[in-house]
């Protein structure tokens, strides 16, 4: 059985830190992607292994990618997409389904709203929203165990048809979620910007959602304007361990908002 699964993020190459390969210069930001930490979590409580390539920090190339994907066995590959880069992950998908045509892709990410995009260029699935439970039921549906149609926030060709599964509920309870995964990458990250940062860091969030609809911003449709909070003693449990297992000298806290008052959900959400 096939136990292993692959996570790839793409360079944005007009900004990248090593696009392609082709440039090895320092720049002064790269940061972990903590979406991708949360999926690699979700990926292996069902059992699998996961792997992650970050192509801002090893510049590897189409033909790299084709090369790893024939030689190693991967229940599914899953893209990260966001806006930037979605005309460059719609040629990597068709290159790699012509190159291994028995390849599943999974695409996820703000990326999302491209979906039919991806699926023309031969994605097989394309999550919509949060992806902690998509991406569980997804495995099972690849296993064999799950039907596709039963599976909430996707979306997927059938007879030439794009099918918008319903929309997935979002996660009531943030700390029922496990902490993301990192490993040893994560002392390939820096950031310059941040005068007194220390290495290694690590981001976190204690939030999930905003309340706004900035032009500008894809948070409402991944969160759809539903702020929500982590308990303070499951994101000092989560400090502890980027501290104590990973050796974290430094935290960044990226929530879209920070700080409010935890009765806002309820004024804003509720009514």
């Amino acid at each position: 059985m096939v136990s292993k699964a692959l996570l790839v993020a793409l360079a944005i190459d007009q900004f990248s830190y090593a696009a392609e390969g082709r440039f090895r210069l320092r720049h002064m930001q790269l940061r972990p992607l903590l979406g991708l930490a949360y999926i690699r979590s979700a990926i292996e409580s069902c059992g699998l292994r996961s792997e992650l390539l970050d192509q801002s920090v090893t510049g590897f190339s189409l033909k790299d990618l084709i090369r790893i994907i024939r030689e190693e066995k991967y229940l599914f590959v899953g893209f990260y997409s966001q806006l930037l880069i979605k005309d460059k992950l719609s040629e990597y998908i068709k290159a790699i389904k012509i190159a291994s045509p028995q390849t599943r892709i999974i695409v996820g990410g703000p990326g999302h709203l491209f979906c039919e995009e991806f699926l023309k260029s031969g994605c097989d699935i394309v999550c919509r929203g949060e992806g902690e439970f998509t991406v569980i039921e997804s495995i099972g549906y690849l296993r064999g165990e799950k039907k596709i149609e039963d599976i909430d926030g996707i979306v997927y060709l059938k007879d030439g048809k794009f099918i918008y599964n319903k929309e997935r509920m979002l996660a009531d309870d943030l700390d029922s979620l496990p902490f993301p995964l990192w490993d040893a990458s994560l002392r390939s990250y820096y950031d310059s910007y941040i005068l007194p940062l220390k290495t290694p860091f690590a981001p976190m969030v204690t939030s999930r959602g905003c309340m706004f609809k900035c032009a500008f911003c894809s948070s409402p449709y991944l969160w759809k304007n539903i702020y929500r909070r982590r308990s303070v003693e499951n994101v000092i449990r989560e400090i502890d361990s980027l501290v104590f297992n990973m050796g974290v000298r430094y935290i960044v806290f990226q929530d879209d908002v920070f700080g409010f008052f935890h009765r806002y959900r309820y004024e804003r959400t509720l009514h």
